[in-house]
């Protein structure tokens, strides 16, 4: 049987994967919305005014940072797993702690 602290951290780290999966999923959204707006902004017809190039800079600046932000999110959950992995539990504690998850959501 399972340690009720191992449960607990189980628990805790299913918690975390949860919010970074959620902050993920926003981060995809607004790289979308902002890679369609550096499209846009760098389409000949969109602005022909003097800050064209800021435009540019700017929203091509924003899509690269999302983007990075985007890959540190993904590599803190690929190390989330690796974490969950160390434990190491067998089927029946795993099989406990998502159970006993799901349960708290409710």
């Amino acid at each position: 049987m399972a340690d009720p602290g191992d449960l607990q951290i189980g628990e805790t780290l299913l918690e975390y994967s949860k919010e970074l999966s959620g902050v993920m999923t926003r981060l995809a959204d607004a790289q979308t919305d902002a890679q369609a707006a550096a499209d846009l902004v760098n389409r000949a017809e969109f602005y022909q005014g003097r800050a064209r190039s800021e435009l540019q800079q700017f929203f091509n600046g924003y899509v690269a940072q999302i983007s990075k932000l985007a890959f540190f999110y993904y590599i803190a959950s690929q190390y989330l797993g690796v974490v969950f992995d160390t434990f190491a539990f067998s089927d029946k504690e795993l099989a406990a702690i998502i159970t006993d998850f799901l349960a708290g959501e409710r």
